[in-house]
């Protein structure tokens, strides 16, 4: 392998491209960075859910993947479920379990709406997309009687 391959390069950043010829490795490493935004879960929380909302599940498990920021899922209940492949239905029995488990609740924004929420908000102990300081101010501003604080946390 000729020296020209071998040239530590010391400002890789993220987004950077590098050409590797055929045949050779590359290995990147970064240390105490920052890495910003992050994806906590749980696991007490995840295995009661997984026993308490059965079938329901399903979908719950799939909305993780569709979190935002922090805690929040904009729900359009006819495209999520042709997107998870069950029926409209179905989907909504399994939003409506996950209400009463107490895992998923309309976001504030919505103003006490009873029909055509859109924007949720999931136990932060199932999932939570951000960053640590955010979870902290966010589980403190919750009241005490919360259902996340008391049957979810643990």
């Amino acid at each position: 392998m000729s020296s020209r391959y071998t040239k530590k390069v010391n400002t890789v950043k993220q987004g950077d491209k590098i050409h590797v010829p055929s045949g050779y490795y590359l290995q990147a490493q970064c240390r105490y960075e920052n890495i910003g935004s992050f994806h906590m879960s749980y696991d007490y929380a995840l295995r009661k859910a997984y026993d308490l909302a059965g079938e329901a599940m399903l979908t719950i498990g799939r909305l993780f993947t569709e979190v935002k920021s922090e805690n929040q899922i904009f729900i359009r209940q006819s495209v999520m479920a042709k997107n998870f492949g069950i029926s409209r239905a179905t989907f909504i029995r399994h939003i409506n379990r996950a209400k009463e488990l107490g895992l998923l609740e309309p976001d504030p924004n919505e103003g006490g709406a009873t029909h055509n929420i859109h924007l949720w908000r999931i136990c932060p102990f199932l999932v939570w997309k951000g960053d640590r300081a955010s979870l902290n101010t966010y589980l403190a501003s919750l009241p005490r009687d919360h259902v996340w604080i008391t049957t979810w946390q643990g």
